[in-house]
């Protein structure tokens, strides 16, 4: 399912209309809001067939939180092999920020010399975090969340009450991958309000339970998941007390957000105390 993104659904066809389709596209927006289902779906036009279950596509994605260079060589190589179809050889390379500099140099070696048929789809919520190179060589297209109209169009489609589609719209964020989570299990939805309520508490609250909560947390499996609902939560009260022009406030929630997005960089990337972690962020806040 696609939720928004008319205009650039529309571009991607007019390329594929008139047969003008650039060998390196790169989609770039905010997580959650549908990039990779539409490259799925503009990749389909082309292959005439589910991407995946197609032998002239490669998908990469990062693995432990890491794009390496063998990933990308791999890659060149499969791009590099004659077409089953005497189509395209295509490939989107997932949260492409994600790669190494190895890796990015590599990949850079491949666009500045493309061969043959090739079409290869970078996406990325992070695109600062590539080289300006890479990024010059790519047609870029940016992606935005759905309009509330075009949500709640959507949802009542669905066959959703009033009350649900504005329930459904407060604690999507304007993600169509949280909205189309909760439509495939409310619980979803309880949990992220669950969680919403949970940092809202844990801010208001004493040293001593704020350091039992982090010990608490540190141990759960799901910590990262959770972690980004806090995200979340933080993103949307920096742009409303942007919005309201309440500059303290405004300091606050930026300060509160740039040690969350730290916290969760250390923990996937560096095998850092996650108690320890966790528990001075919370008495940062």
């Amino acid at each position: 399912m696609i939720l928004g993104h008319k205009f650039q659904i529309e571009l991607l066809e007019k390329m594929l209309q008139k047969k003008e389709i650039p060998h390196a596209l790169l989609f770039f927006g905010p997580e959650g809001i549908g990039k990779k289902t539409v490259a799925i779906y503009f990749l389909e036009k082309i292959l005439q067939k589910n991407p995946f279950s197609h032998p002239d596509f490669c998908f990469v994605f990062p693995q432990k939180n890491e794009i390496k260079i063998d990933q990308i060589r791999e890659m060149i190589w499969k791009l590099s092999l004659s077409s089953f179809s005497q189509n395209f050889k295509t490939a989107i390379l997932d949260d492409c920020h994600l790669m190494n500099v190895e890796a990015q140099n590599c990949l850079l070696k491949f666009l500045e010399e493309p061969k043959g048929k090739t079409i290869l789809i970078l996406i990325t919520a992070h695109p600062e975090m590539l080289l300006k190179t890479i990024i010059s060589r790519c047609q870029t297209i940016r992606f935005f969340p759905p309009s509330k109209k075009e949500i709640e169009e959507f949802l009542r489609e669905k066959g959703l009450k009033e009350k649900e589609i504005e329930e459904m719209i407060k604690f999507s964020f304007s993600k169509p991958k949280l909205i189309f989570s909760f439509l495939e299990n409310r619980e979803n939805l309880t949990n992220l309000k669950s969680q919403l309520s949970r940092i809202y508490n844990l801010i208001k609250s004493p040293i001593p339970k704020k350091i039992k909560e982090a010990e608490i947390l540190a141990k759960d499996e799901k910590i990262l998941e959770i972690l980004s609902v806090w995200l979340l939560y933080f993103r949307e009260i920096f742009l409303k007390t942007i919005f309201e022009r309440k500059e303290e406030k405004t300091l606050k929630a930026k300060f509160a957000l740039q040690k969350l997005l730290e916290l969760i960089f250390l923990i996937e990337n560096t095998n850092i105390n996650k108690r320890l972690a966790v528990e001075n962020f919370l008495l940062q806040i």
